[in-house]
C-alpha cells in the first residue's frame, strides 16, 4: 500500500516538474512572438515598379502596396454561410501588387499585378476585377522600369473601364 501511494506521489511530482518546465519553454518571448521585420518589404522588381508608378501617376493616385483582396472587394449577399466561406476563401491568401487609388477619395481606381515569368496568370484575377468593375493592368517583369511603358499600361487600363464600363484587362 506505501509502494502504491509513494508511486502515485511520484508520478504526481513528474508530472507537475514537467508541466511547470513547458510552461516556462512556451512562456519565452521567442516563442510567444515568432515574428521578425522583413526587410525590405520588396523585391527588386516590385520597388522599380513602385517607383515608376509613383512617377507616372503620383500627382493623381496613392499607390498602395500589397493589398490583400478582402480589403479591397466586398463579397456580396449569398444564399448560404457555407458559399460565403466558399467566396471568402478563394479571396483570402490572393493581393494585388499594387493598388491605384483617386487622392480625392481613396476609391480603387486600377489594380497592377507584376506579371513575372515563373508565375503563371491565374485567370480568376482577371474575371473578378472585370466582374467588379477594377481595371487590372497586368505589367510585365520588364516593363517594371520604363516609364513610359508604365504610363501606358496604366493608361490604357483605365480607359478601357471609362469607356465601356468593366471590360478587359489592359
Amino acid at each position: 500500500m506505501e509502494l502504491l501511494l509513494l508511486t502515485v506521489i511520484a508520478t504526481f511530482i513528474c508530472f507537475a516538474l514537467v508541466f511547470f518546465i513547458k510552461q516556462k519553454q512556451y512562456s519565452h518571448p521567442t516563442l510567444k512572438y515568432p515574428y521578425q521585420l522583413k526587410a525590405p518589404l520588396m523585391d527588386e522588381e516590385e520597388r522599380q515598379l513602385l517607383e515608376e508608378l509613383q512617377r507616372s501617376v503620383g500627382h493623381e493616385y496613392y499607390v498602395l502596396s500589397k493589398i490583400r483582396l478582402p480589403d479591397a472587394v466586398n463579397i456580396t449577399a449569398v444564399p448560404r454561410r457555407s458559399y460565403w466561406h466558399h467566396a471568402y476563401n478563394r479571396i483570402a491568401s490572393e493581393h494585388f501588387d499594387f493598388l491605384l487609388c483617386r487622392k480625392r477619395d481613396l476609391t480603387p481606381a486600377c489594380a497592377v499585378i507584376l506579371d513575372r515569368d515563373e508565375v503563371a496568370r491565374d485567370p480568376f484575377m482577371d474575371e473578378l476585377c472585370r466582374i467588379v468593375g477594377l481595371p487590372l493592368a497586368r505589367l510585365p517583369a520588364q516593363a517594371a522600369n520604363s516609364f513610359g511603358e508604365v504610363q501606358d499600361f496604366i493608361e490604357r487600363a483605365i480607359s478601357l473601364r471609362d469607356t465601356d464600363g468593366p471590360k478587359l484587362t489592359a
